[in-house]
């Protein structure tokens, strides 16, 4: 009898506990769903800019040259930055840019029709005739608590031939970068020239008059007369640009070369890179100086347009200081200067 009235006892003990503890659960419970969201703590709103604008020229002249003939797409990148590509579990390319050993933004590539990244504020465009998304975001470590920093990134994906390329900006302090690296970016065809292709074609020098071979962007032979003379031929400063010269609808290239002969003499030459069935064949150029300083080169409209510095009656051949914008279209397979 007593052990009977012990185990009602017991009963009793443990049926309270069981209450209390759906009386907790619940209220905690409640918390979360009805009182949490109305102090949901909120990242700092985000003005969405627009669409990227087209490069400003003057500010990418001199950059290095991504091409990636596989997946067909170059894009520009800033000289001092670190830039690889590198292996990662599902994409198909990842690409990694650093500055100062900082993250400054990773390009995906893999197999999607769709967009991935879900936002609120996402913003619809175009990258080269290709439909593109802009969408900012804000991370956290975990949870996000009312003593935590929010990340603030933005992912732009662009959708081309059953592929989606991303651009994952790692910090929006950088955007304005990352907004330039990707307005030089553009897809390229099977007939469209590649800054890569340029680097290895062949150029009439007129300071040699012959032809030469560009191996990665330069040449060099001795010359008669021992180990003092000797040809060398760069690419002047990265600079080549392209655009449509001979009104065929196809990109041509304008490239500046250095030339120089051993000695202190540094000649620039502009050459006419045409496209031809999708490779670049070397159509006429322009000798333009000793020792000129070539700003920019672009193609606008059908012409070649120069940004140079070129001497005046009293500079040294060291140092020109007489700046001149310098135009060229083509005529009879000739480049002809156009006042």
């Amino acid at each position: 009898m007593n052990y009977f009235q012990n185990y009602q006892t017991n009963w009793k003990y443990i049926l309270i506990i069981i209450i209390l503890a759906v009386i907790v659960g619940g209220g905690v419970l409640a918390y979360q769903y009805w009182w949490l969201p109305k102090h949901e703590i909120k990242p700092p709103e985000i003005t969405i800019k627009n669409e990227i604008a087209g490069p400003d020229l003057s500010e990418v002249e001199g950059w290095q040259i991504y091409t990636n003939s596989q997946y067909g797409f170059e894009v520009k990148y800033p000289s001092d930055v670190y830039f690889k590509e590198f292996a990662v579990q599902g994409p198909i390319i990842a690409i990694g840019i650093k500055e100062n050993n900082y993250s400054l933004m990773a390009v995906y590539v893999d197999d999607s029709t769709s967009f991935g990244k879900y936002c609120d504020n996402q913003k619809n465009f175009s990258i080269d005739n290709s439909p593109a998304q802009k969408c900012y975001f804000e991370e956290c470590a975990d949870f996000c608590h009312e003593d935590e920093q929010y990340y603030n990134a933005y992912s732009i994906e662009i959708l081309q031939n059953n592929l989606r390329y991303s651009f994952i900006c790692s910090d929006l302090s950088h955007e304005s970068l990352c907004d330039q690296i990707l307005s030089t970016f553009k897809f390229i065809g099977e007939e469209d020239l590649t800054s890569n292709e340029l680097k290895n074609a062949d150029y009439y020098i007129f300071f040699a008059n012959k032809t030469i071979s560009l191996q990665d962007g330069n040449y060099q032979e001795n010359l008669p007369g021992g180990t003092t003379f000797w040809l060398g031929v760069t690419i002047y400063k990265d600079k080549i640009t392209f655009g449509d010269i001979n009104n065929d609808q196809k990109d041509d290239a304008a490239v500046i070369l250095n030339t120089t002969g051993g000695g202190s003499g540094q000649f620039r030459e502009l050459t006419l890179m045409i496209n031809r069935d999708g490779k670049p064949l070397y159509l006429t150029g322009k000798e333009l100086g000793d020792r000129v300083i070539i700003n920019s080169v672009n193609i606008v409209s059908g012409e070649i347009i120069l940004d140079m510095i070129v001497h005046g009656p009293n500079d040294g051949l060291c140092c020109p200081t007489v700046k001149k914008i310098i135009k060229y279209k083509l005529l009879n397979n000739e480049l002809v200067s156009v006042d």
